[in-house]
């Protein structure tokens, strides 16, 4: 599914992980268990490397600017696909974006 970028997704706002996850790498990839609702969300390689990028809170440019350091990829496809993939984690209730309070 091919999410739309929330438009007040900007390149400088803030992105942490909720305190309500647990996560694990698996090769290249990664699993993230959200706690609450007791969900697994698979994570390919490079979903996995935006997760380990926010270990620590982060912006959607630094996470774009690595991405792009680390993968042949276009700038408009991977902030397109970055902010998709952040607004995946973020409905799926594994990051906070912006000044939302952490649940």
């Amino acid at each position: 599914m091919v999410h739309t970028p929330d438009p007040s997704l900007a390149a400088d706002t803030d992105v942490r992980r909720t305190p309500s996850q647990a996560s694990c790498a698996l090769g290249d990839d990664a699993v993230v268990l959200q706690l609450e609702r007791g969900i697994y969300h698979g994570l390919n390689p490079v979903a996995a490397r935006v997760w380990e990028l926010l270990e620590e809170p982060t912006t959607v440019s630094r996470i774009v600017d690595s991405i792009l350091a680390e993968y042949e990829v276009d700038r408009e496809r991977c902030e397109q696909d970055v902010k998709n993939l952040l607004m995946q984690m973020h409905e799926a209730s594994l990051v906070v974006i912006g000044n939302e309070s952490a649940a």
